[in-house]
């Protein structure tokens, strides 16, 4: 697995997409950091 995550973005929605294999921390702050952010431009995430 890549050590990276991706954000796909399109007119109005947003994906991320990331490959977990035994450490999730690092995935689950990039999740919360998204979730953060768009909890602070007011914009409503479905799941």
């Amino acid at each position: 697995c890549p050590a990276h995550q991706h954000i796909w973005k399109f007119s109005d929605d947003s994906t991320i997409v990331g490959c977990v294999s035994e450490n999730y921390l690092e995935y689950r702050s990039i999740i919360m950091d998204f979730v953060n952010w768009c909890e602070s431009n007011q914009l409503r995430l479905d799941t």
